[in-house]
């Protein structure tokens, strides 16, 4: 059945943003993410994927790049408040840069590395006059992509968050738009959800990558 794993993705996918959804722990969130990264990743190497491939299918996957690389640009949307409550105050929004650094396993999967930092020094609300400073955060995550449709890709990760007041576990969904150009570059805008302890925040952003 060749459609067999893309349907079991979208019935992961389903289950884990309703464990994600539900009034929980941010710790049960983080860990309902993090499996939905490794069931993605363990139904990504499919036996067979390349059989009856035509013969200008055989040599542009010969051609075909594993590695990419891209400098990241951002604006990071983090709310003066406690999400989980609703009690935000206001908004600080951050510019936030950083890289990615992806391996391919096929031409639809991949997995990286990402990396990036918010340049923001401000003091976070999470509800109950409980203040947290938060002074140029630096993520560091590994997720896993995957390509749905043609030049539209999921991502999920988890990772931490280091700053110098509080660290913590995060956890990351997005999606992107790929649009190539010759040369193997691409121009990439990606929207990012990511959970936190005591708030979630997101961001808008632009990927300039390079196959290699």
């Amino acid at each position: 059945m060749k459609n067999g794993p893309y349907i079991f993705n979208l019935v992961i996918i389903r289950i884990a943003y309703k464990c994600i959804t539900k009034k929980n722990t941010k710790m049960k969130k983080v860990n309902s993410l993090f499996w939905m990264v490794v069931f993605l990743f363990t139904t990504s190497i499919v036996p067979g994927q390349h059989q009856g491939l035509t013969e200008s299918q055989e040599k542009e996957h010969e051609t075909f790049k594993r590695g990419r690389i891209a400098p990241v640009f951002a604006y990071s949307w983090v709310p003066k408040g406690d999400t989980h409550s609703g009690n935000v105050s206001g908004v600080v929004v951050a510019p936030t840069v950083g890289f990615d650094l992806e391996y391919f396993l096929t031409e639809r999967w991949a997995i990286g590395l990402y990396v990036d930092m918010e340049i923001m020094v401000d003091e976070v609300d999470q509800g109950d006059g409980d203040f947290i400073t938060r002074e140029y955060p630096v993520v560091v995550a590994f997720g896993t992509t995957y390509e749905f449709v043609k030049s539209w890709n999921l991502f999920g990760a988890v990772g931490y968050e280091f700053e110098n007041h509080e660290s913590f576990f995060i956890g990351e969904l997005g999606i992107e738009r790929e649009i190539r150009i010759p040369n193997n570059w691409d121009i990439t805008p990606t929207f990012t959800y990511t959970i936190k302890e005591g708030y979630d925040s997101w961001k808008l952003g632009v990927a300039f990558g390079k196959r290699f």
